[in-house]
């Protein structure tokens, strides 16, 4: 905290007493303690309020005082898991560079080798995560090629955070250590197989940016009786028939823990089973044949979700952005709206939002909020299920598998479950939502424009 308060200072032009005044202490030696003394936490989050609202911090600046005072209250070790989650949460990514091909006496390869007939293609990924890596094959897999990836370690937020491009898509499959047995020799290495049926190679990646590439059958391929799937659950294939399942699935991981949400608009489990089987039975797959068999089951599970939803003694905290509730009770759609539903009728979208309104006000368990910014956060669904894991979503599918990104990744471990807890609640809740009181305000506004 020490370096930190002094370099903060130097990079501003500014004393150690005028960064004091400026942070609006009574007395220079309230900061002065926070750099030579053991200092009460309530004291240390102080100087960070106070820094993130008397002074307007650049991203890198507002990086390094999280990444300070993360130090100073749980050391190095968890400051930097937590840079991760910001990392991983930050809108923008930056640009890497191109990944470069080489032959192997070192002349460049085309990429269009690969980008031709992309469908054609089946690549096996060991390690290599960097980002030009994963924008090298992001397109490739977003046209067809199939690709397993391989990690020598669990997946983590960085890792999530460089294979976002092609992290939903049914096409990528991660694949995880099942044990925490070291691994060593060429299961350590970055490399890559590729093959079409007809012409098979293999790339070793030599840095982050560069891959040699050669023609024949690797002598190695991944053990996969060492690893598992990442992936832990997936939307239903067969669309009806899975349905039930797969939502009784969703309801068993709400069950007898705390929740944290963040997701564009309203949960699931906000929606009574009986607007479900109305939407259902209006919907484009009304005529499948396995609907009728499965309209009583689906009502039962989602009925049955909707109560214990609302009824639990386990806190649920859900964080929204405006934009997309507002664009929800113009078209009755969520923003993953399963493919088999025609969308809310205005009545629906009202008793939704009445309910949720009712929840808001008066259930000490249910803690809705509204982004202050909805640019602030990207668009992603994570849920946390404290006794499951973390689930990475994309919220803008159709559970159909044929649009390839109904995919779903759970991450399970639990230094970064704690972690993304801890920025959920003191960084997205504290920071970035609305008050409870103004989020009740702006539910309120959201009934009042459904259309009636």
């Amino acid at each position: 905290m020490k370096d930190y308060i002094h370099q903060f200072a130097k990079s501003r032009g500014l004393t150690l007493t005028g960064l004091a005044n400026a942070l609006d202490y009574a007395s220079p030696t309230s900061l002065f303690r926070l750099m030579h003394a053991n200092v009460r936490k309530k004291s240390i989050q102080d100087f960070l309020q106070r820094m993130t609202c008397c002074l307007t911090l650049t991203d890198q600046e507002r990086d390094a005082l999280y990444f300070a005072v993360d130090i100073k209250l749980e050391g190095e070790t968890y400051a930097r898991q937590n840079r991760s989650v910001r990392h991983f949460m930050s809108v923008a990514s930056p640009e890497a560079p191109p990944l470069l091909l080489l032959q192997q006496d070192g002349t460049p390869l085309d990429a269009a080798f690969f980008a031709e007939d992309p469908a054609r293609w089946r690549f096996t990924l060991v390690n290599a995560c960097s980002p030009p890596v994963i924008q090298f094959f992001a397109p490739l897999v977003e046209h067809g090629a199939q690709m397993d990836h391989y990690f020598l370690h669990p997946l983590d937020m960085d890792l999530a955070k460089a294979a976002m491009p092609v992290l939903f898509h049914h096409h990528y499959r991660p694949w995880r250590l099942s044990n925490i047995n070291p691994v060593n020799g060429l299961s350590a290495a970055d490399l890559a197989f590729f093959t079409n049926g007809e012409t098979s190679g293999y790339m070793i990646f030599t840095d982050p940016v560069h891959a040699v590439c050669f023609d024949g059958v690797f002598p190695w391929t991944p053990d996969q009786r060492l690893y598992q799937p990442t992936r832990k659950l997936t939307a239903p294939a067969r669309f009806l028939s899975d349905y039930p399942d797969f939502c009784r699935y969703c309801a068993s991981l709400e069950e007898d823990n705390d929740i944290y949400l963040l997701k564009p608009d309203v949960h699931y489990s906000c929606i009574p089973g009986d607007i479900f089987r109305r939407a259902l039975l209006c919907g484009p797959l009304k005529d499948d044949p396995t609907a009728p068999a499965i309209l009583n089951t689906l009502t039962d599970i989602f009925n049955d979700r909707h109560k214990h939803f609302f009824s639990r003694r386990q806190h649920v905290w859900l964080v929204m952005k405006y934009g997309a509730m507002h664009e929800f009770i113009q078209t009755g759609c969520l923003c993953d709206h399963f493919v088999g539903f025609s969308p809310f009728t205005p009545e629906e979208r009202r008793t939704i939002l009445a309910n949720c309104l009712r929840q808001m006000q008066h259930n000490p368990y249910i803690h809705f909020f509204f982004l202050k910014n909805d640019d602030s956060v990207p668009d992603i669904e994570l849920d946390l299920y404290e006794a499951h894991g973390l689930l990475l979503q994309n919220p803008h599918t159709t559970y159909n598998l044929s649009d390839g990104v109904a995919e779903e990744i759970l991450i399970d471990s639990p230094v970064i479950m704690r972690q993304w807890r801890d920025y959920f609640m003191n960084t997205i809740v504290r920071e970035r939502c609305m008050t409870a009181q103004e989020s009740i305000e702006h539910m309120e506004i959201l009934l009042e424009l459904c259309p009636k």
